[in-house]
């Protein structure tokens, strides 16, 4: 909006769109256990258009002699498609081109929301997301997964592609969606307990334009996306952790996992409650981030908390964990400076770490730009190819 936008008719600005369609995509042959893939292609006259899509998932649970009761406790993780979603990487291609690889969908889409969503939006329009829908009998659970990427993540929309989505479901259901798991006959310890998929759907959103935009020959779409790694660590001692990571990368995110997901305090595949780094820095092309490593003082806890959440900080925006949240579950920010001219992609976390004899993982992730390159033909009507770069 300009102060100074005057009109002289009564033309109301509008977006663009004729018509805004959703299609209902099953996964195909109607899968629901191992590798499952979704299949869908856009047009000239309808764009797809990726951050409006999602996948539902629909969840039948049961216990033995009937339905799960409200006595039995049963509490599922936070972001639990993403762990139904977590035993291989989630892909996406387009025109054939891989566009899109989530290594580790779980713990990457809890980085992704808790470092870019806001308080505002978990209690709201993020809750299918975030703790999914559960029948009041607790016959059935839904919830939604939107992998977890720049593309999907971008308010891009593109014309004239053929898409393929491929998801790798978990082999366990319980032990990746299940929260609670340390009482008897509570959580993932209810008697004969079983969480099984009984549908999974993708619904593709598109767009079909009033005119005829032009499109251009070349289109380039900047993305920022998370790629996590991980290494298992015994959890008592002093480490140094080598990682090789994208040289474009500006920020580091650090977090812990229970390395056996059936342990009493495992939380599930979406929680970080591994072994506690005692204290803990990182060095980057030539850089020791931060200056003053962390420690377990509440002033570290201040500090890697403001530090996590500097963008939102400076602009006074809402964020998505208290601090006591964040407290139960820390994932550390390690911001470093980005030099072009600089193309190191080792780097080594210096850590000290403590959790008894709990064996742990720990997952690295890095923030780094990307970028989705599309070639049409002169006509606009066929899309000729696509690649898609880790920018340097």
């Amino acid at each position: 909006m300009s102060f100074f936008d005057l009109h002289s008719d009564a033309k109301i600005p509008r977006d663009g769109v004729k018509k805004h369609s959703v299609t209902a995509i099953p996964s195909e042959g109607g899968a629901t256990t191992g590798l499952i893939r979704f299949r869908w292609t856009s047009s000239q006259n309808h764009w797809f258009v990726p951050h409006l899509s999602y996948v539902l998932y629909e969840f039948a649970i049961s216990k033995t002699g009937g339905l799960v009761q409200d006595a039995d406790l049963l509490q599922f993780v936070s972001f639990p498609g993403a762990a139904a979603s977590d035993s291989g990487p989630t892909t996406l291609t387009l025109q054939g081109t891989n566009i899109t690889t989530i290594t580790n969908p779980a713990v990457t889409q809890t980085f992704y929301t808790r470092l870019y969503g806001a308080r505002d939006t978990r209690d709201s329009i993020l809750q299918p997301l975030e703790v999914g829908v559960v029948a009041a009998d607790n016959s059935t659970m839904t919830c939604a997964y939107q992998p977890p990427s720049g593309f999907f993540n971008s308010d891009v929309s593109l014309p004239n592609g053929s898409y393929v989505l491929g998801i790798n479901l978990s082999n366990n259901y319980i032990n990746s969606m299940v929260a609670n798991r340390s009482v008897a006959d509570q959580g993932a310890n209810i008697p004969g307990l079983q969480i099984t998929l009984s549908k999974a759907t993708f619904y593709a959103v598109h767009v079909e334009p009033s005119g005829t935009p032009a499109i251009p020959r070349t289109v380039t779409v900047p993305l920022v996306d998370i790629s996590t790694n991980n290494t298992s660590v015994t959890s008592n001692g002093t480490h140094a952790l080598s990682f090789s990571i994208p040289a474009s990368t500006k920020r580091v995110l650090v977090a812990s996992q229970h390395l056996n997901p059936a342990a009493a305090a495992a939380n599930g595949s979406t929680s970080l409650t591994g072994a506690a780094f005692q204290t803990i820095s990182g060095q980057f092309k030539g850089q020791s981030i931060p200056q003053t490593p962390y420690d377990t003082s509440n002033e570290s806890l201040i500090r890697k908390y403001w530090d996590f959440y500097n963008e939102q900080l400076s602009s006074g925006r809402s964020v998505f964990d208290t601090i006591f949240q964040y407290q139960a579950q820390p994932i550390i920010m390690l911001p470093f400076a980005s030099d072009p001219n600089n193309l190191d992609t080792n780097l080594v976390l210096r850590t000290q770490m403590q959790g008894g004899t709990t064996n742990s993982l720990v997952h690295v992730a890095t923030v780094h730009d990307s970028a989705l390159i599309v070639n049409y033909d002169s006509s606009g009507s066929m899309m000729e190819s696509c690649t898609y770069a880790v920018l340097s």
